[in-house]
């Protein structure tokens, strides 16, 4: 197969477009400032991010949400729509492994929905859960887990807990329990209360 010369310099251009590292959000503020406002990032307090996105602005990041550009740096796969199917069927998978003790505590020990979230949901776990699963059976995903849920430099499987990843992990869980709740709550004979 013979290619023009346009050819090869478009395609030496995409390469080395697509190779090129994303530059890191707060980078024109001064390290202090941009600790302080991280770390008000960091609590995942809605509030807290608000008022951090409005600092960043005044002390020189170029728009008006560091949070959602810190966000798109740090876990860019979670705006690939498959990426986020794959992480719904693993959501699914975990539910299912943990299902007499997911059932246990909506029979026993849970009033709502939320409850048997804050109780029941163990994000560290599903973190593990999406490891193993990852590793074993689906290797174009290994890098994009890797990269979004990162094990720390000691190696051992206790996550580092960005707030807002763990809260859209949750949220996730919510939305797949919720369909269940509902049914093993009417099987109970119980108020559904969501």
């Amino acid at each position: 197969m013979k290619i023009t010369r346009s050819q090869l310099r478009k395609l030496i251009q995409e390469a080395t477009i697509s190779e090129m590292p994303m530059i890191k959000p707060g980078g024109d503020m001064s390290p202090d400032h941009y600790e302080k406002i991280k770390s008000m990032i960091d609590t995942g307090d809605e509030e807290s991010i608000r008022q951090a996105d409005e600092l960043a602005s005044m002390v020189g990041h170029d728009s008006d949400n560091l949070s959602q550009d810190l966000q798109q740096y740090n876990t860019p796969h979670l705006n690939n729509p498959d990426f986020n199917k794959y992480l719904e069927l693993v959501m699914s998978a975990w539910i299912y492994i943990n299902k007499d003790y997911l059932v246990w505590g909506i029979e026993n020990d849970s009033n709502s929905l939320d409850e048997l979230t804050e109780l029941y949901f163990d994000y560290d776990d599903f973190v593990y859960t999406l490891f193993q699963s990852t590793e074993a059976k689906n290797q174009e995903w290994i890098n994009q887990v890797r990269h979004t849920f990162p094990k720390p430099k000691d190696g051992t499987y206790e996550f580092d807990h960005n707030a807002r990843l763990k809260n859209l992990v949750t949220s996730m869980f919510k939305e797949e329990m919720r369909p269940l709740w509902k049914d093993w709550r009417n099987y109970f004979k119980l108020p559904i209360n969501i």
